[in-house]
């Protein structure tokens, strides 16, 4: 589990990134099965930067992710639905 971010600790990225990669993909299986998913992004800032805040919505699940604004950063960045993106 994560460390608390308000004791000055975090947990390592890729720990997190690793944990979470089981979940993702039964994500993005379950959302490349459905028929009909909501997908809207809209602009917002983290750390002053700019980003893009992307959403997939069923009726079961709801997928959020941020990219960074350019396509070059983006490359291997929130691929939640291998193949569609």
């Amino acid at each position: 589990m994560p460390a608390d971010p308000s004791h000055g600790a975090g947990a390592d990225p890729g720990a997190v990134s690793g944990w979470l990669a089981p979940t993702v993909a039964a994500m993005g299986e379950a959302l490349t099965a459905t028929p009909v998913a909501h997908a809207d992004e809209t602009g917002m800032r983290m750390g002053g930067k700019p980003y893009w805040l992307h959403v997939l919505v069923t009726p079961l699940l709801t997928w959020l992710g941020a990219t960074k604004p350019r396509i070059t950063e983006q490359k291997g960045q929130q691929v939640v639905l291998p193949g569609q993106v």
